[in-house]
């Protein structure tokens, strides 16, 4: 059970968020795999120190009664990797594979070897699917700035920057002051919001659904605005659902 509880996760209200199933059928874990390598799916492999991770993808010619490969990312340090892969316990090499509009596919397995822009694990035996609800919000941890720039219709001449509060691949929130507040109407369409994530622009147009105080004991309140995304790529929308998945499941 120890192991497992890295894989739960709990909202603020202690809630389970993301619910999990073993995978004990090789056949199972196979089709997953399967799945994976043709939709090239996003795969985040990290070690027991949290810290140092690998984005990548499941390379080819895997073999479910032995080993599987993920893809080294061009530029990406291998040797560091491995190097800090040999100064922690064994079967602790934690792989995430997410699987557009249907799962997050978790284990734990060994490193085998470095193979031709390649890296070689353990297949394996037993695997968690964690089932998430639609566009979950991930909120932001502290000391880590992700702003939206925007203009606000009311005031077009001049853009504006908010430091972004939460964000789900289908809308954000950020914080505004309480004599703001005449500024944002629920309904008000915001148009060419701008927000940049790990260097990645991305731009959408969004409405604003609620204004909710979130600090009525302050000397000076405080309002958390939320947008609806109403216009985003299709690209961006799975590049955040990776992000927050992938945050999610290292800072919780």
């Amino acid at each position: 059970m120890g192991k497992r509880k890295a894989f739960l996760k709990s909202n603020s209200s202690g809630d389970t968020v993301e619910k999990f199933a073993p995978i004990e059928r090789p056949v199972a874990i196979r089709a997953f795999m399967e799945d994976a390598e043709l939709t090239e799916a996003h795969v985040v492999i990290w070690l027991h120190n949290r810290l140092d991770i690998m984005r990548t993808k499941i390379g080819p010619n895997w073999d479910v009664k032995s080993h599987f490969f993920a893809v080294i990312p061009e530029r990406f340090e291998i040797e560091k990797f491995v190097e800090s892969i040999r100064k922690q316990p064994a079967s602790d090499v934690q792989v995430f594979i997410y699987l557009k509009d249907k799962a997050i596919i978790g284990f734990q397995t060994d490193f085998v070897s470095v193979e031709d822009g390649k890296m070689k694990l353990v297949f394996p035996k037993k695997a968690y699917r964690v089932q998430r609800r639609k566009h979950q919000r991930y909120r932001l941890r502290q000391g880590y700035l992700v702003e939206a720039r925007y203009h606000n219709p009311n005031y077009l001449q001049a853009e504006q920057a908010r430091q972004v509060y939460d964000i789900s691949a289908g809308g954000l929130s950020f914080i505004i002051d309480h004599k703001e507040v005449p500024d944002y109407k629920v309904g008000m369409i915001m148009r060419h919001v701008q927000v940049a994530i790990r260097n990645k622009p991305i731009l959408v147009d969004a409405e604003v659904k609620n204004i909710v105080l979130i600090e009525p004991h302050h000397e000076n309140p405080k309002y958390k605005v939320g947008l609806l995304f109403r216009r985003i790529l299709p690209e961006d929308v799975e590049f955040l659902e990776s992000y927050i998945i992938e945050n999610t499941v290292q800072f919780g």
